[in-house]
């Protein structure tokens, strides 16, 4: 049976790659705010390709930092 993590010894390029993505985020993010902020700024000034990356840009950070709750932690629904 193969150990958990086995995959990235056969890839170290693989491994390498991940660490440089992990390492830019907090940059990637900023980068996506900014874009995000200026779009929603002045949303008639932006021509739409960039309008819309804008937007994709806003789904993907809400999605990075949107807490997931567990079904556990989640609050009891009444009936």
């Amino acid at each position: 049976m193969a150990r958990a993590g086995a995959e990235h010894d056969r890839d170290p390029d693989g491994v390498e790659l991940q660490a440089r993505v992990i390492a830019a985020a907090p940059q990637l993010m900023k980068l996506a705010e900014r874009l995000a902020e200026a779009a929603s700024g002045s949303p008639e000034d932006c021509p739409p390709g960039l309008f819309d990356l804008a937007a994709r840009a806003r789904d993907i950070l809400r999605d990075a930092i949107e807490v997931i709750v567990s079904p556990k932690e989640a609050p009891a629904q009444s009936a």
